[in-house]
């Protein structure tokens, strides 16, 4: 039986048929096709139970074969006799299973992932090699409403975007790529990188009316203790949170998955401007995704965060943390150019004058547009430099400390008299010299300067380079020039600030 509230009664109704649930779900959303095989991920607990007892009563109407897959992730003692458990009931029920055994908890100190990420990840790499190797184009899961309320307000918790909103889906791409299941599990060369979609059948069904359709057939599942561990965030959640939150709103599960469905059908509007602007302004390969700075600036933010969150899926298969912090850095240096930021999953992203380069690694940084002819300094005020530098310049009496140099780079105290009424920015010259403060007043050419600084050779022709008198004073974020120090008789200070371009990394 299942518990609703309507006007404000609760009414008792039948469990829902979970067969004709099926084929609800299956009209709706295209879950099986005539012929597939799919593989179901069953643990032994009640919801994956009654997802395989559904499915023996729905296959034969279907045309779809099954297969069993169990994985015993080692975290239990009782684990081993629930894998017994679920091979007995699916050789009792006619389906062949195939179970395997993952040390999760090592799984989780090697690769530096959570307990609960750690077991999803072996899980899902332990179905998609059974179904590689029997063929199955599906791997069926057995998640409910209630998981999906827990999933979109565990996002919440976390911080999330319209795709956490949104939560699961009933029909999705794999969660892992095939170079993360063959980190784990051996996944047959025979086809390649493709992996079977995943399906949810039961995600629009309360897991009360799963549970009460399963025992209405005199089934017994097994009870796994760990989903009432604590130390679990979807435990905490499902046993803490969520009952407080049924103080205020008493169908809060529901209207979390009611608003998951609200977020779903924007997001897919959202998705298919996306999937335009992929086809037309982005050049896409294997380790590098190119983005045209004309079809950017024309985009909505919220396309471009989509078109940068793609982007990283392309590129780093499995990549965690690519969240909104990760997304506003890379659409802010994206908008500078010579700006680079680096992002989650070794990823960078550079930024030239026709469009960004997002790449694995360190791509190739875009020089900036700073020429050699010099641009006279506003004294005191602001001045903007091509390529998004700005130069901050005031003048103030000279203090006793002012001997001792700052220590951020990217400010210089310089002496106003030895610079002289007119200092002007440029980019560097052929032959450039400076005498380094700390050199004794030896002479280094600027190109040594940058080399030992480590600068990309394409962030040097437009690094910026304060000059006075002909000659370097400073160049910013690296060395101020003995001639222009703070001495003991200087008199006025003239203080210069530079602010490299928004997501700007020099090394």
């Amino acid at each position: 039986m299942v518990r609703a509230a309507l006007l404000g009664l609760e009414v008792v109704m039948p469990a829902p048929d979970l067969i004709h649930v099926l084929r609800a779900a299956d009209a709706e959303h295209g879950l099986f096709r005539a012929g597939d095989t799919v593989v179901v991920g069953v643990s032994g607990g009640p919801d994956s139970v009654a997802l395989l007892a559904a499915l023996r009563g729905y296959a034969p109407l279907k045309g779809i074969g099954l297969h069993v897959g169990h994985l015993d992730h080692m975290l239990r003692p009782a684990s081993t006799e629930d894998a017994a458990w679920v091979a007995q009931l699916a050789a009792d029920w006619g389906v062949p299973a195939t179970l395997g055994a993952r040390h999760v908890r090592q799984l989780a100190a090697d690769t530096g992932r959570g307990l609960e990420d750690a077991a999803r990840v072996a899980r899902y790499a332990f179905l998609a090699s059974v179904a590689r190797r029997v063929g199955a184009a599906a791997v069926a899961v057995a998640h409910t409403a209630d998981d999906q309320a827990e999933t979109v307000l565990m996002n919440v918790v976390r911080g999330t975007g319209l795709a956490g909103l949104r939560g699961m889906t009933a029909v999705a791409p794999y969660p892992l790529g095939a170079a993360a299941v063959r980190a784990i599990e051996d996944l047959p060369a025979a086809g390649g990188e493709a992996l079977p979609r995943l399906v949810r059948p039961f995600l629009g069904t309360p897991r009360t009316a799963v549970h009460g359709w399963l025992a209405a057939r005199g089934v017994t599942p097994r009870e796994d203790d760990s989903n009432a561990d604590p130390a679990f965030l979807r435990n905490r959640l499902r046993h803490q949170v969520l009952p407080l939150l049924e103080d205020i709103n008493p169908q809060i599960a529901e209207t979390l998955v009611r608003n998951a469905a609200a977020v779903a059908g924007d997001l897919d509007y959202i998705e298919r401007a996306v999937d335009g602007a992929w086809a037309t302004g982005v050049e896409a390969a294997a380790s590098r995704v190119r983005f045209a700075r004309g079809a950017w600036t024309a985009l909505h933010p919220a396309v471009q965060r989509r078109l940068l969150r793609r982007a990283a899926e392309h590129l780093s298969e499995g990549v965690r943390d690519f969240g909104w912090e990760a997304v506003e850095a890379a659409r802010q240096a994206a908008s500078v150019p010579g700006a680079a930021v680096s992002l989650p999953g070794n990823l960078r992203l550079a930024s030239g004058d026709d469009g960004f380069v997002v790449a694995v690694g360190r791509p190739a940084l875009p020089a900036l547009r700073l020429s050699a002819t010099p641009v006279p300094l506003r004294l005191p005020g602001e001045t903007r430099l091509p390529g998004g530098w700005v130069v901050t310049a005031t003048a103030r009496p000279a203090r006793p400390t002012d001997v001792v140099p700052p220590r951020d780079a990217w400010i210089a105290w310089l002496d106003a008299d030895a610079v002289g009424p007119h200092p002007a920015v440029r980019a560097r010259e052929p032959g450039d010299k400076l005498q380094p403060l700390g050199l004794g007043g030896r002479h280094k050419s600027l190109q040594d300067l940058f080399v030992d600084a480590r600068i990309p050779q394409p962030l040097r022709d437009g690094w910026p380079v304060v000059v006075a008198g002909g000659q370097i004073v400073w160049v910013p974020g690296l060395r101020l020039d003995e001639r222009a120090r703070v001495r003991p008789d200087t008199k006025r200070i003239l203080e210069l600030g530079v602010a490299p371009p928004a997501g700007f990394v020099a090394r």
